[in-house]
């Protein structure tokens, strides 16, 4: 999957396992990330989100404490 470089909001679907490197590098429009309660999200690489504009990164407390 890409992602657009107009892209404000995202919601990580359930069944993305890993955000590879790079993935959201440099998009100055990303403002907020939300992954998905049920969230099988194993990994996230390198600088997935480096020089982006975040603002609220939502992440379930179950990722949050493995």
């Amino acid at each position: 999957f890409y992602a657009y470089h107009s892209i404000q909001h995202i919601t990580i679907p359930p069944f993305i396992k890993v955000i590879r490197d790079y993935s959201f590098n440099e998009n100055k429009s990303l403002d907020s990330v939300e992954i998905s309660l049920n969230s099988e999200l194993e990994s996230i690489g390198n600088s997935a989100f480096t020089s982006t504009s975040i603002k609220e990164f939502k992440i379930p407390l179950r990722i949050a404490i493995l």
